[in-house]
């Protein structure tokens, strides 16, 4: 059967397929200072090597940083605070230019990193015990990515496919993991009565790391905590009746519903689904943000 674009009815099925300075964020990190994030960059070790020590006693503290996620970490900070009390001999901060994921390691590049840091227990009275809670917290920029499927057919072979009663195919094409998802859904079937295809996209962005998310340049917690900016990858969509720059998080999720706009020339591409021809057509959004989270260890001193 063959399609005009411009006389036949069509109709949209759609099936889901899918270094700025960081201020002193605090407990930003996580809603209770140690959020022991599990996704993206985290911290799996943060102890120290002995877990009680004199006054003045040097401490060693050995933290290991691993990538988690799909995505490189980029421009990645580790921070030792909570350390009024104790003597540092050297800068409380590490910085990696970038920490790759675990896909990579057959290239020879560790999604690993390990050091220590050295100091001096506090000086505390004779005879008493104080426990102190020193706090390691990671911030890095780090990008989510996902694609997904839309599919086309004429109004008369989609009402044919489905009096057969064979299912639609539901493909997610690629979705990144890390601390911040990203899901694309698209309701359908939508009638096509002009030479443009739209229908209604919702994006949900969702924080699921466990600590806080940031806009990529985050320099400032007023303007940029707690929000992220939206990207459309997919040059020959456009998108209406939305905004997807500074879009805040509450609770930890937002959703925006635009309005998305497809020339029919899409319609050249036609393809087989089992006798029936359809076309079938990506489209990616991402998402690039800075990412802070942390973890606290305590250690216990005795005055002598």
């Amino acid at each position: 059967m063959k399609i005009y674009a411009f006389s036949c009815l069509l109709v949209l099925i759609i099936l889901i397929s899918g270094c700025s300075y960081i201020p002193d964020l605090g407990n930003f990190g996580g809603n209770t200072g140690g959020s022991d994030s599990k996704m993206g960059l985290i911290i799996d070790t943060f102890e120290p090597v002995i877990m009680q020590k004199y006054s003045a006693e040097p401490v060693a503290f050995r933290v290991k940083i691993k990538n988690t996620g799909s995505e490189t970490a980029f421009d990645v900070e580790a921070r030792l605070t909570n350390i009024d009390e104790f003597q540092i001999y050297n800068q409380p901060t590490k910085r990696f230019q970038k920490i790759p994921p675990q896909t990579t390691t057959a290239t020879g590049e560790s999604p690993e990193v390990t050091w220590s840091w050295d100091l001096d227990a506090p000086v505390v009275p004779k005879g008493t015990k104080v426990t102190f809670k020193p706090r390691m917290q990671i911030i890095y920029t780090y990008k989510t990515d996902t694609v997904r499927s839309i599919t086309v057919m004429p109004e008369i072979e989609l009402r044919e496919y489905v009096d057969s009663g064979k299912p639609f195919p539901s493909d997610v094409v690629s979705k990144s993991t890390g601390p911040v998802s990203l899901d694309i859904d698209i309701k359908g079937p939508i009638a096509h009565y002009q030479s443009k295809i739209t229908f209604p996209i919702s994006l949900t962005v969702q924080n699921i790391g466990g600590g806080t998310v940031c806009r990529e340049e985050c320099t400032d917690l007023d303007r940029d905590y707690n929000r992220v900016d939206l990207f459309l990858e997919t040059y020959d969509v456009r998108l209406k009746d939305c905004e997807l720059n500074n879009i805040r998080l509450t609770d930890d999720r937002a959703t925006v519903v635009c309005n998305a706009e497809i020339d029919d020339s899409i319609f050249f591409g036609l393809i087989q689904m089992g006798t029936k021809q359809v076309t079938k057509k990506n489209i990616r959004f991402n998402i690039v943000y800075t990412y802070i989270t942390d973890k606290v260890t305590t250690i216990e001193v005795v005055g002598k």
